[in-house]
């Protein structure tokens, strides 16, 4: 069960199926349950990256404690993007040493 308290936001831009952004917030608030995050957004967009032509760009964005940590991944498809993205982000929160006293 998620007691976070965190508020997190999800938006798609173009040529993303906005039926993922479910699967997206929940993904979203499972890392907000495992750290004191105060806020959490997760944006997706096609990007025309040159080594993958239909490639999803996710961007994250978290506040804790007043800090903000950002994580980013290009891949195939969004939840692949967001899956990396959000591993990503949880690795920096993991490494950071103020939180080591949650």
């Amino acid at each position: 069960m998620n007691t976070s308290t965190a508020t997190v936001s999800a938006e798609t831009g173009p040529g993303i199926d906005p039926s993922v952004l479910d699967d997206a917030l929940a993904k979203a608030r499972e890392v907000c349950a495992a750290h004191p995050i105060a806020t959490l957004a997760v944006s997706g967009r096609r990007t025309g990256h040159p080594a993958m032509a239909d490639a999803v760009l996710a961007d994250v964005r978290a506040t804790l404690r007043g800090r903000p940590f950002d994580a980013r991944a290009i891949r195939p498809t969004f939840q692949d993007a967001l899956d990396h993205a959000l591993s990503r982000l949880s690795e920096q929160l993991d490494r950071t040493p103020a939180l080591a006293t949650r």
